[in-house]
């Protein structure tokens, strides 16, 4: 934990001297995460409220989803958990997910083949009862900034699609925006809402070279689990301290998969919503 707050502090001060800069139009991208979207609540704590709505736009892909409602539902009371609550989420995170362990690694390792995911259906809908008051639940996306965008891969059109407040679907409600952005097909399978097939666009093809197109010739900060550096205007900042981010997210799903308690969840998800000090 000495390392990953070690890190953190190296990033908000790389943070500190790209907002010193003065970039204006500035687009912030919060890339996915795997099974710990706290990692992005850290990001978001470091930037703060008025940081963070200071950017042009505002981009989310896969888990940073998660973190994003998490940010404005601690801020507007709506939240759920305290940090004793933690805990509950390696006890219970399977039976959300409908996780059965070892079976679930079984049909995880052969869903390519039969569609089948490791987990339930929709497992991510129940896991946001356990997280957000049902006000905040049903609130639409025509309520929220329109700086937020959420993007999806949309199976049967077979292209990724952006969700916010003036998009397709502005009655999508928070938890129907945070499974159909968050469902990965090996894992939870796809989310389906109108007749259409939705999954987590981390998992659309060529999805690496997705940032590249979506924001060319524009300055953005990426915050992000694979790399440091910049390229085509894209400033990325890696948001953990392990040298290899597939491997860390891989890790995190095996864990899920076979049972074993994810310890580090709770350390660095106490951290990021609820301060050092806690």
């Amino acid at each position: 934990m000495e390392k990953y707050i070690e890190h953190i502090n190296k990033i908000s001060s790389k943070i500190d001297t790209y907002f010193d800069e003065n970039r204006k139009d500035s687009i912030l991208y919060l890339d996915g995460t795997g099974m710990l979207s706290t990692y992005q609540n850290t990001m978001l704590s470091i930037l703060g409220y008025d940081r963070t709505h200071s950017f042009k736009e505002i981009h989310l892909v896969s888990g940073s989803t998660y973190a994003l409602f998490i940010f404005l539902a601690q801020r507007s009371g709506d939240f759920l958990w305290k940090p004793e609550d933690i805990a509950l989420w390696n006890k219970n995170i399977r039976k959300w997910h409908g996780i059965t362990p070892g079976i679930s690694l079984l049909k995880f390792i052969t869903s390519k083949y039969t569609g089948i995911p490791a987990g339930r259906f929709g497992g991510n809908l129940e896991i946001c009862k356990h997280l957000f008051s049902k006000k905040f639940l049903n609130k639409k996306l025509s309520e929220f900034s329109s700086k937020y965008n959420f993007w999806v891969f949309n199976l049967n059109k077979r292209k990724l699609m952006l969700l916010n407040s003036k998009g397709p679907y502005p009655e999508l409600t928070v938890s129907q925006t945070i499974s159909m952005t968050t469902s990965a097909p090996p894992v939870f399978g796809p989310h389906i809402y109108n007749n259409e097939v939705f999954i987590d666009a981390m998992y659309a093809p060529k999805f690496p070279k997705f940032k590249y197109k979506i924001f060319k010739d524009k300055e953005v900060l990426h915050l992000n689990m694979f790399k440091d550096g910049e390229k085509n205007g894209i400033h990325s900042l890696k948001i953990h301290d392990y040298p290899d981010g597939n491997k860390l997210i891989s890790r995190d799903f095996y864990r899920l998969l076979l049972g074993k308690k994810n310890k580090e969840f709770e350390k660095i998800t106490t951290y990021a919503l609820f301060g050092e000090n806690v």
